[in-house]
């Protein structure tokens, strides 16, 4: 797991990194990397240890997406605790950050709206919704800044 988010981690420094200071060949591998990540069905348990780790905001974009398509995927095999747990880490995830950037942001935002779209379809999940319902609460207490598309 940990050379795996080296890799990624230094994949993004290349993709991140002016044009002149990289080779094609080094942003093309660089490329391919992330492309691999998002097309290989990457666990939840997987996508909260590396967020867990402390990658920067690119990789955290990156492995935000492939949760979200691995919530998606694995929903039948969420159990209640589960979801409230994974509730909480992204809340937590957008509250506590006060560094992420806008975009990684507004990913794990939408991550969190399908788990709560997701848990609002079943009444077993209503203790995920009452949750969210004070953590919503909490959020409009924080300041959480936003994109606002003037398109």
């Amino acid at each position: 797991m940990e050379e795996g988010v080296v890799k990624l981690e230094k994949a993004a420094r290349i993709l991140t990194a002016s044009p002149t200071a990289v080779s094609r060949d080094e942003w093309r591998e660089a490329e391919q990397v992330f492309l691999n990540f998002e097309t290989t069905p990457v666990s939840r348990q997987a996508c909260r240890k590396i967020l867990e780790s402390g990658c920067g905001e690119y990789v955290q974009f990156h492995v935000a997406s492939a949760l979200k398509k691995a919530i998606a995927r694995e929903w039948s095999t969420v159990s209640v605790q589960e979801a409230v747990e994974l509730r909480a880490f992204l809340t937590d995830l957008i509250v506590q950050n006060t560094q992420l950037s806008i975009f990684a942001q507004s990913r794990f935002c939408e991550v969190l709206a399908v788990v709560i779209k997701r848990c609002m379809l079943s009444d077993e999940y209503q203790s995920v919704i009452d949750v969210f319902c004070q953590s919503t609460a909490d959020l409009h207490r924080t300041e959480i800044r936003w994109v606002v598309d003037a398109s």
